[in-house]
C-alpha cells in the first residue's frame, strides 16, 4: 500500500516539473486564477507526502516535511526562471507555501481519524 502511496507522489512530482518545463499560451484572464492554481497544486502535494508518513506524523516529521515543501516551491520557481519562455514570480511562493502548509496542517489535526 505504501509503494501506491509513493508511487503516486512521483507522478504528481513528475507532473508539476512538466507544468512548470513546458510554455503554453494562456487566455490573459484565465491568469488571474493562477495564484488558487499554485495553492492547490502544493495543497495536493502536501497531502501526497502527509499520507505517505501519516502513521509517524509527529512534530519533527511535520517540520520535516514543511520545509521538504518550502524546498520544492523554490524549486519551482527556481526551474521556471531557468526556463527562457518561463518567468519566476516571487508572489507564486506564497499560495504554494500556504495551500502546502495548510494541506499538511489538515493531515496533520486528521492523521488519528486516518490511521484508524
Amino acid at each position: 500500500m505504501k509503494n501506491k502511496k509513493v508511487i503516486l507522489l512521483f507522478i504528481y512530482i513528475a507532473f508539476m516539473i512538466i507544468v512548470s518545463v513546458i510554455t503554453f499560451s494562456v487566455e490573459n484572464r484565465l491568469w488571474r486564477y493562477d495564484k488558487y492554481v499554485h495553492f492547490f497544486e502544493f495543497f495536493i502535494l502536501a497531502v501526497l507526502i502527509a499520507n505517505i508518513f501519516l502513521a509517524k506524523l509527529n512534530s519533527k516529521n511535520f517540520i520535516l516535511i514543511m520545509l521538504l515543501i518550502t524546498f520544492i516551491a523554490f524549486l519551482d520557481e527556481g526551474i521556471q526562471y531557468l526556463i527562457p519562455a518561463r518567468s519566476a514570480d516571487i508572489n507564486d511562493l506564497y499560495p504554494d507555501l500556504i495551500g502546502g502548509y495548510l494541506g499538511l496542517s489538515i493531515m496533520y489535526i486528521l492523521k488519528d481519524k486516518l490511521n484508524g
